[in-house]
């Protein structure tokens, strides 16, 4: 039996994208798209998007557990500053979010737990809150790096 580097259907030909959401390789997702924000403009709009889809294919479900694998055991290391914003009621668990945020390495990561904000922070509708943080973390960040000198090199790029 060989690997398939892409999705293939029964007949061995290659397959449209329509047939790689519909297939049975793919899985479904276990979201509504109201799970990806509170704003009813947003998720109405999801709604009306053909293009969105509630499955993934299994490669890409393959690949994303492989990386969530990888990242457990080795922890990420940010020569530079870091914001990590999630929100609480989200796809992804918190506990899971929160527990690699705390094992990456460096002294400038800022991890922000949004509460009841859900996937796509810039979606839901406290998104100005959501955006003033950034900004002033942003401009803090930048404060911070004019006083730091910072090498790069082959072996930090």
């Amino acid at each position: 039996m060989r690997p398939l580097s892409k999705v293939e259907s029964p007949r061995g030909s290659s397959s449209s994208d329509i047939w790689k959401f519909n297939s049975p390789w793919s899985i479904a997702l276990q979201a509504t798209q109201c799970t990806y924000s509170n704003d009813p403009a947003v998720i109405a709009q999801y709604q009306k998007d053909k293009l969105l889809h509630d499955r993934w294919p299994g490669r890409t479900v393959t690949i994303m557990c492989e990386l969530a694998i990888d990242i457990e055991k080795h922890p990420c290391k940010f020569p530079l500053p870091v914001l990590i914003q999630h929100g609480t009621k989200c796809v992804a668990p918190i506990e899971l979010i929160r527990k690699w945020a705390n094992s990456c390495i460096g002294d400038n990561i800022t991890f922000n737990e949004w509460p009841d904000f859900y996937h796509e922070l810039n979606n839901d509708l406290g998104r100005d809150a959501v955006f003033a943080y950034t900004l002033d973390w942003i401009e803090k960040s930048l404060k911070l790096l004019t006083s730091i000198s910072i090498e790069v090199t082959p072996t930090n790029l």
